[in-house]
């Protein structure tokens, strides 16, 4: 049976999530927001009053849905669930009246397989990376400004693990939370937006990357957070914070996938 989330299957959710990604799945800092939220629909699958698993779908805006989060017991994995959660986020997409449904995730993911089989096409590759700001120091910064406009740089950036497209609303959005900046010549976006643990996203920025370095180091240190995550396909950037030591999932170039499924077509 599906339903939505509620409050008190935290436990059996989070005994889930244990074991994700070696135990550091960002379940656990969400699952709240997730339980709460207006707009789209935190599900999960049960039988027999028991959990074996959820997926997230998250509104991106009138015509496009955000899948995330799927995960399946351990117990329950290889049996067919993962395509039930899958079917059921598309099915629920369509009936709610979106015309795309959007996803990411790691090239090596389990997932892929029903992602292909569900007829998802990959719209983009681009490489994932983080800052983990204990290991880096720099200098104070004088002055730096914030600021109201932007030329983005791609049609969809990367916000921690989730894709927005890259228009003036969601500029709009940015601005309002301050997280448009100008540091010398440069212009950078760096936000908390889909923030899913003490984290900031690199979300886009054109200048000097040595001094954006400074910058984002001395911002993330500013407002205590552990984490700075940059989804890119700037093979420069890449190269950039390879040389900075940076964490990366793998040594791939391009490691993460982001697809598209055109719901129309699905259900025509």
């Amino acid at each position: 049976m599906f339903r939505k989330m509620k409050p008190d299957d935290r436990i059996q959710v989070l005994d889930i999530s244990k074991d994700i990604w070696e135990g550091s799945d960002y379940i656990e800092n969400i699952f709240d927001d997730w339980v709460n939220e207006d707009k789209g629909e935190f599900t999960c699958l049960e039988i027999e009053d028991k959990v074996v698993g959820f997926c997230k779908m998250t509104n991106i805006d009138s015509e496009t849905v955000w899948f995330e989060g799927i995960r399946v017991g351990s117990s329950y994995r290889n049996r067919g669930f993962g395509s039930l959660l899958s079917d059921y986020q598309i099915k629920k997409a369509k009936e709610l009246g979106y015309k795309k449904a959007q996803l990411a995730t790691y090239r090596l993911n389990d997932s892929i397989g029903i992602i292909d089989m569900l007829k998802f096409r990959k719209i983009g590759e681009y490489k994932y990376q983080e800052i983990v700001l204990k290991n880096y120091n720099v200098s104070d910064i004088d002055y730096y400004d914030q600021i109201d406009w932007f030329d983005f740089n791609q049609e969809y950036l990367g916000v921690d693990f989730t894709f927005l497209k890259g228009d003036n609303d969601l500029l709009d959005k940015l601005v309002s939370r301050n997280e448009v900046y100008q540091y010398k010549q440069n212009k950078i976006i760096l936000s908390s937006l889909k923030s899913k643990g003490n984290s900031l996203s690199i979300v886009d920025f054109y200048g000097d990357f040595e001094e954006v370095f400074k910058f984002i180091v001395y911002m993330g240190k500013k407002t205590g957070v552990d984490v700075i995550s940059s989804m890119s396909k700037d093979d420069g950037w890449i190269d950039f914070l390879n040389e900075k030591s940076v964490f990366k999932l793998d040594e791939e170039y391009r490691d993460s996938y982001l697809y598209e499924l055109d719901l129309e077509e699905k259900y025509d």
